[in-house]
Formats: C-alpha cells, sequence, structure tokens
C-alpha cells in the first residue's frame, strides 16, 4: 500500500471535513505553534479544541505508522489555554463558550479508505 507523504496534513482535513458534515463550524486559525491541537471549532455551543491521531497498517509489511497524542492532561490544558488567549484575539465573540477537547482517531488502510472514531471531552 503507498500512503501519501503527508499522512499528518490529510488526516487534519478529513477531521475538519468529518467536524463541518456533523454540523460543526470550523474556525480557520494558524495553529502552527501549538502540536497537540490540530483544529478549532464551535460545536453543541462549545469551544472545541481537536487533536487528530492516526495509524496506518501496512499489511504486505507488517509495518505500522502511528500519530499519537502522548501529552499530559497538564500539557493538554496548558496549550487549550494558550490557544484560547491566541483565539480570542482573533475571534472575542467566542469568549463565552464552555470548552471542550476532543480527539478524532483514524485508522488508514488505504489510499481512499479509513475509519474514523470521535472522542468526545477527553479531558473530562
Amino acid at each position: 500500500m503507498e500512503l501519501a507523504k503527508n499522512l499528518e496534513e490529510r488526516s487534519i482535513k478529513a477531521a475538519k471535513k468529518f467536524l463541518a458534515r456533523r454540523g460543526a463550524k470550523v474556525i480557520d486559525f494558524d495553529l502552527d505553534g501549538y502540536k497537540n491541537i490540530d483544529t478549532v471549532c464551535v460545536d453543541e455551543g462549545k469551544l472545541v479544541f481537536v487533536v487528530v491521531t492516526y495509524t496506518v497498517n501496512e499489511p504486505d509489511t507488517r509495518k505500522k505508522k502511528f500519530k499519537e497524542c502522548k501529552a499530559s492532561r497538564n500539557v493538554l490544558e496548558e496549550d487549550m489555554i494558550n490557544c484560547l488567549v491566541d483565539i480570542l484575539d482573533e475571534y472575542p465573540e467566542l469568549d463565552e463558550l464552555p470548552l471542550r477537547f476532543d480527539e478524532i482517531a483514524l485508522c488508514i488502510f488505504s489510499e481512499s479508505q479509513a475509519a474514523l472514531r470521535r472522542h468526545t471531552n477527553i479531558l473530562a
């Protein structure tokens, strides 16, 4: 199985598409400085910070590729707070929304097939 070179970028794009289809408003915001936050959206009246993880199974070679979120709860909360400050500078109307941290996990089987699972409120 030959997968695209930039799995992380494609996984984040798939996660954003999934969120938008579920009715969430994905916020266009530069998240380059936040390694534990891949996208931000407004969903069900909450400001949601999302980390996207993936596993790629390559059955012919028995190799696996991973992008896991190994950050501790404290690191995730710190990233969320720092990101929140920056987002509120640009989007002050989001100030009153409650916060949530979700994970979207993809299991990629091929270039065109993946299973997606959403973990809501992983810091609860």
